[in-house]
């Protein structure tokens, strides 16, 4: 059964908010006269923590945290005045680190680095514009540069670029506005061995 607690003072909510399913809460949240002020926690229904953070004048400030079911952090966001800003951390269940970089104002700013489990660089995306333009580049397993990709709203733009396992690059393909405009095989010295233009 759902149970909730709360407080009141002068007809708001002032002190302990709490949600019980059962024996144990699935909500908490701190209120002063009647903003949420201080600790606020979320729980699964087997009574793990899935979120907290904490509030100050009704808005999330500093690190909020979200967490698997088995425990393990999932991410860690920081906010200022209740916006996403500033470092934000993403993990894999066993608690490698997934991704990572800066938000400012709601959006990703700068280079923001992906991993795998083996915490070997995956790709990075370095965004711009609002979060509108992305440079995207892809490695190996043994970050072995294999890729470089460019976006625009989310659609393929300009030159892609692809590599061998030595570094070379080997292949371009063109886009505009998302439509493929060229496809070209180089030499290991950059020379256009074969190329192929759309329509």
């Amino acid at each position: 059964d759902i149970i909730t607690k709360i407080e009141y003072k002068y007809n708001k909510y002032d002190g302990k908010y709490i949600v019980y399913n059962k024996s144990f809460p699935i909500l908490e949240i701190t209120y002063k006269k009647g903003v949420k002020e201080g600790d606020y926690s979320e729980y699964f229904e087997t009574g793990i923590l899935k979120e907290s953070a904490v509030y100050e004048n009704g808005k999330i400030e500093n690190i909020k945290k979200e967490y698997y079911e088995s425990g393990t952090v999932r991410s860690e966001i920081n906010y200022k005045n209740g916006t996403v800003d500033g470092i934000g951390r993403y993990y894999y269940e066993g608690g490698e680190l997934f991704s990572e970089g800066f938000f400012s104002d709601g959006v990703r700013v700068g280079i923001w680095k992906t991993y795998n489990v083996n915490s070997k660089i995956s790709f990075t995306e370095n965004y711009s514009n609002n979060q509108e333009d992305i440079e995207r580049i892809e490695y190996s397993p043994n970050e072995i540069l294999e890729a470089k990709k460019y976006f625009s709203k989310g659609i393929p733009i300009g030159i892609w670029e692809f590599f061998d396992e030595n570094g070379n690059k080997v292949i371009e393909a063109e886009f505009r506005d998302g439509e493929r405009l060229a496809f070209r095989l180089l030499d290991l010295n950059g020379r256009v061995l074969e190329e192929v233009i759309y329509n």
